[in-house]
């Protein structure tokens, strides 16, 4: 699984605005970060960059007094397009930007490394420290957001935090309540089916765990289980539970994705071992963030990347590698291995992202303990007094939703941990050196399917500290 490396896994960088500026270059915090086209991707180099180009400071033309209605004129602009169509950044921004883009390695490490080259200091931490200790929190980061109940205030209008099947109910920075539930798994499947209109992509819907067949070599298959960070957590063969590690090759095969990317540019030798730069489609296979193998069609024969060449093809496509095996993105997961979560009023449902068939449901039971006295025993009967106060929260416990208005009064949506929407309190207008005008509406959300986010909160300096700010409270 590749990890996300979101701002609360960067530490004491998140104070740093160069590093906040370049991060944003791909922002895993925000669901709607767009992926990058393979024809912006093809044209990175592997060279570091020898000088920083001179910025047009009239680059951008903001109006922050506008009100207009909401209006589109969004084109798909990504991050990537929205720097090289020219929308102002501080200097010492874009050397960071562009180390991040051309520096040595890959993912946290090639951003740091590529810093490096413009003579940044990490507190004598080393590239492979940083990236390495950002790995090792960010499939945690879900736990990681106490910040928000614990500082959030009166800003936090509600937030919900998941006990097991409980939930934890904030309202202005008080327990509200807590619903208690209790479930009891339906025994005939066969006869529950999905309420209408629920599909994996629903408002409401998560995806629960991913379910893979792999089929190796020795001509069994075997069916392992997997959470939503990519972990292993079961595996059958038939009817049998095993020990994953037990059969040779089979935990790799699990987390191993795989996709076609097509028009990948590289520079490889022709049969005369004379470098040349062929456009292909290449079949990519992804572990952990790394590529492993990639083949691709020569004629009717098949044809493997080795040594160099793989490195060559991670460096070519780092966007698109960081993207492997999430299932949003739908990069190296078949819709039929995604098994989803819905709840209704009275009944939790799982089911398969592909044929939308119920594999398991459960009757759901609920009480609500709203009353100071039951309130209090709750929390001390599951040692959570503290939870108001305590720098994380417990690791069986996370934030499933928020919402939280900034101090500029716009309204952010948070869930599992992630922005994914904002309800703007103010319009404004963005205009980009090619002329392009962004239009923002007064009372407009911006949602994780609006690629305009990078432009607006890129685009102003207000914006851009609300939105860090929003992030400082998901650490």
């Amino acid at each position: 699984m590749a990890p996300g490396y979101g701002i609360s896994s960067i530490g004491s960088y998140a104070n740093d605005p160069y590093f906040m500026y370049a991060l944003n270059s791909y922002n895993p915090n925000f669901m709607g970060t767009q992926q990058a086209t393979s024809q912006q991707n093809t044209q990175q180099t592997t060279q570091p960059a020898a000088t920083v180009p001179a910025i047009d400071t009239t680059s951008v033309s903001i109006d922050p007094t506008f009100k207009g209605s909401p209006k589109s004129s969004d084109d798909g602009i990504s991050t990537g397009s929205l720097i090289t169509g020219g929308l102002l950044i501080a200097g010492g921004a874009l050397a960071c930007i562009k180390a991040y883009k051309r520096g040595d390695g890959t993912g946290l490490k090639k951003m740091l490394n590529g810093f490096k080259q413009y003579g940044q200091k990490f507190l004598g931490s080393s590239a492979d420290d940083i990236a390495k200790n950002a790995a090792n929190k960010a499939d945690n980061v879900a736990n990681k957001v106490s910040n928000i109940i614990k500082n959030g205030g009166k800003n936090l209008k509600e937030c919900t935090v998941k006990n097991g099947v409980d939930d934890i109910v904030f309202k202005n920075g008080e327990i509200s309540k807590i619903v208690q539930k209790t479930e009891t798994k339906v025994k005939n499947i066969t006869s529950v089916s999905l309420p209408s209109g629920i599909n994996s992509s629903s408002k409401d819907v998560h995806l629960d765990h991913i379910e893979r067949t792999i089929h190796l070599k020795n001509g069994k298959d075997y069916k392992v289980i997997l959470d939503k960070n990519g972990s292993i957590t079961e595996a059958f063969h038939g009817k049998n539970k095993i020990d994953v590690n037990s059969v040779e090759g089979l935990a790799d095969a699990a987390q191993t994705y795989t996709k076609e990317l097509k028009g990948i540019k590289l520079t490889l030798p022709d049969k005369n071992g004379v470098p040349t730069d062929y456009t292909r489609a290449y079949n990519i296979f992804v572990r952990n963030g790394e590529v492993v193998d990639a083949t691709y069609l020569e004629g009717s024969n098949t044809k493997h990347l080795f040594g160099d060449q793989l490195k060559q093809l991670q460096e070519a496509i780092p966007d698109e590698i960081a993207k492997f095996g999430r299932a949003k993105n739908g990069y190296g997961l078949t819709p039929q291995e995604c098994i989803y979560e819905y709840t209704g009023a009275n009944r939790r449902y799982l089911f398969n992202g592909n044929t939308r068939k119920v594999t398991e449901a459960y009757d759901i039971r609920k009480t609500e303990l709203t009353s100071p006295k039951k309130v209090d025993a709750y929390l001390e009967k599951h040692n959570l007094q503290n939870i108001k106060t305590d720098d994380k929260l417990p690791e069986n416990l996370n934030v499933s939703s928020a919402t939280y208005e900034s101090s500029t009064g716009n309204i952010y949506t948070i869930e599992d941990g992630k922005i994914v929407r904002i309800k703007l309190k103010e319009g404004c207008e963005i205009t980009s050196r090619k002329g392009k005008k962004y239009t923002f509406g007064a009372g407009e959300t911006i949602t994780p399917k609006d690629s305009r986010i990078d432009i607006w909160q890129g685009g102003m300096n207000i914006n851009q500290k609300d939105y860090q700010a929003v992030l400082e409270l998901l650490k």
